[in-house]
């Protein structure tokens, strides 16, 4: 039996140890480590292309129904997770994929 999944706080988590990379929490905290590194022009453009990569690997697992991008709203002590001023960026990503 097949148990659709939907993961509902994807991204990036700098408590995660052992990692490479600065000190940091949020996506936001990473940005010109990844565009250093070559991941994108921008800190924006660098955490789509990591989302990009990690939507073609669950797209790969049929039971997987889709994953939230962890965290839209105003929510204080979150704010270097925050994706609300990206969220054009994310739609654009989104209808990029219709097929």
């Amino acid at each position: 039996m097949v148990i659709p999944l939907v993961i509902t706080e994807a991204g990036i988590d700098g408590i995660i140890g052992n990692r490479p990379g600065p000190q940091g929490l949020g996506w936001r905290d990473f940005g010109g480590y990844w565009v250093g590194l070559g991941g994108g022009r921008t800190p924006t453009e660098a955490f789509i292309n990591q989302l990009a990569w990690y939507d073609a690997g669950v797209r790969q697992d049929g039971y997987v129904i889709g994953f939230t991008v962890f965290t839209a709203g105003d929510i204080r002590g979150w704010e270097t997770y925050s994706i609300d001023d990206i969220l054009p960026d994310l739609a654009n990503y989104v209808i990029g994929q219709r097929r």
